[in-house]
């Protein structure tokens, strides 16, 4: 684990232009004189709010590397292949590994700055706003609040104040947090946010280790989700676990209610594609099995009239939604005869997608999504939680009416062909005709 001396490679709002003279130029820049090939600085994105570039002198020239953030919380990759938690991290490992932004090229010796925002760590140091959270110290907080202390510095275990006061139950002060702007989807270093339900790191008492565990907290399940605006489907980054499925194997009934009346969906997958369900049943918790087991779904508030199209390929659901409107989340859902299966297709910032709506058992679900028991209800969830979806789904586009059907008075009538009336004569010609057809 790298030391807080070799983080201290952030340079802020420095331009591209300031980050190459930083590097190249000794007449204008303290930085520059004597820079070794590898030398390198992490400055904001200028083009993409959130982001940040690694800019890195070799061979004479700064190369500059786009580093996205991913998803709500502190993971970053240069390439789409390496997603990495904290920017420190992921800065650390490319100091270890040689050779990958570019050939020949290594990270060597930062450009001395400040540390990267607390926001974009992984890991940090205890500060006194961990410990009067620890200790439940409301007048403390709410005083080092009002100084601008930094509420979202991670400590040791990457936990922020907010992940103390919800292990705790201290919800006045995670109000307070709140109130100050303290996000709420952070994740610590095992992966979790404050919303899950979960065994706490251990803690260190001497030489011994101990285990404490997360209390029965459902008021707090409710100011997180009400208050913060906690995403209630975060997923654990190496189980694929969300609050609920931590909830339901700890048999924390309350808490589980709670969620359900949140609207969270009661059939969430982990990454081995167990439900909150399954984990109860197989810890014993069967009061909560059965809460989980038994539970109705809402009815959904949208009906397929509003967004199915029957049969459709690719193109022409994308020309539709071009035709009716481009804002990102306008979307429709179509039978696609290549797959034999619904299709999903968006649009968001000018990129079309489609996701194959897939049906095990008796649900529908996209990708490692919950199942659901219905196209409706497929629309109404990711209509409130993008979950692995580029965007939320927001305008969807109507199917054509149908024809009406003529009123009876005007649909025209067929004119039947007359038989012409044969006299008696010619019905009598006719007999002996065939009489003497039959019997020559």
């Amino acid at each position: 684990m790298y030391k807080d001396e070799d983080i201290f490679w952030y340079h802020g709002k420095l331009s591209r232009e300031a980050a190459e003279t930083a590097q190249t130029n000794p007449l204008t820049s303290s930085f520059a004189e004597g820079r070794p090939d590898g030398s390198f600085l992490v400055r904001e994105s200028n083009s993409s709010t959130g982001d940040f570039v690694l800019s890195v002198l070799h061979n004479n020239d700064v190369s500059h590397f786009q580093i996205r953030r991913h998803t709500e919380d502190a993971f970053f990759s240069i390439d789409e292949s390496t997603k990495i938690h904290g920017l420190e991290s992921l800065i650390e490992h490319y100091v270890n590994t040689n050779g990958v932004l570019s050939d020949g090229l290594t990270l060597t010796v930062p450009v001395r700055g400040d540390a990267p925002p607390d926001n974009s760590r992984r890991h940090g140091r205890t500060n006194l706003l961990h410990r009067a959270t620890n200790q439940g110290n409301y007048t403390i907080v709410s005083e080092l609040l009002k100084t601008g202390y930094r509420h979202e510095a991670k400590n040791q275990n990457g936990q922020t104040a907010v992940h103390l006061a919800s292990m705790n139950g201290k919800d006045d002060i995670l109000r307070k947090l709140i109130e100050y702007g303290a996000s709420v989807n952070l994740r610590d270093t095992a992966g979790y946010t404050p919303l899950h339900v979960r065994t706490r790191h251990p803690l260190q008492f001497g030489e011994t280790t101990k285990y404490a565990c997360q209390n029965n907290f459902p008021s707090t399940v409710r100011l997180l989700v009400q208050v913060g605006n906690a995403n209630i489907q975060s997923r654990n980054t190496e189980t694929g676990a969300v609050p609920l499925h931590e909830a339901a194997s700890r048999g924390h009934k309350e808490v589980v209610k709670e969620l359900l009346s949140l609207n969270a969906p009661v059939n969430p997958r982990d990454k081995d594609n167990q439900l909150p369900s399954h984990l109860a049943r197989k810890s014993g918790f069967l009061e909560c099995a059965d809460i989980l087991e038994n539970y109705q779904c809402p009815s959904p508030k949208t009906h397929r009239s509003q967004w199915y199209h029957g049969t459709l390929d690719r193109q022409e659901a994308e020309t539709i939604i071009k035709q009716f409107n481009t804002k990102d989340g306008t979307f429709l859902v179509r039978w696609s005869d290549r797959n034999k299966e619904p299709v999903l297709t968006l649009i968001n910032e000018s990129l079309f997608y489609n996701y194959i709506i897939r049906k095990r058992d008796d649900f529908l679900f996209i990708d490692n999504g919950p199942y659901l028991e219905s196209l409706e209800h497929i629309v109404e969830y990711y209509s409130f939680i993008p979950d692995g979806l580029p965007t939320v789904l927001q305008t969807p586009v109507p199917p054509k009416p149908k024809p009406p059907l003529p009123e009876f008075s005007t649909i025209p009538r067929q004119k039947k062909k007359s038989l012409a009336v044969k006299s008696s004569q010619d019905i009598l010609n006719l007999n002996e005709s065939q009489s003497l057809k039959c019997f020559p």
